[in-house]
């Protein structure tokens, strides 16, 4: 399962990536630690393509990076700056 998600992401697919983390009980950091850089790219993908904020939501509170605060720091803001993008186009 964690090649789909993998390939899921490499296809811009985070989506899809994120629900079968989410449907496999794969912990969702995965996504992060494929390629930290890319994913933080991507996030407002991300936004655009979870259209359901209940669905972002159990993203936001999977993320668990205690050894690395600023990790965590950089998604949530990366969340909250395609949220706040996605805000105005909607």
């Amino acid at each position: 399962m964690r090649r789909a998600i993998a390939s899921s992401l490499r296809a811009d697919q985070l989506g899809v990536a994120l629900d079968l983390a989410r449907r496999h009980r794969i912990d969702v950091n995965l996504l992060f630690d494929q390629d930290s850089e890319q994913f933080l790219m991507q996030l407002p993908l991300l936004v655009r393509q979870v259209d359901d904020v209940e669905r972002l939501n159990v993203f936001i509170a999977a993320i668990r990076v205690p050894e690395e605060a600023a990790v965590a720091n950089s998604i949530l803001g990366g969340l909250q700056e395609a949220l706040l993008a996605a805000d105005g186009t909607r």
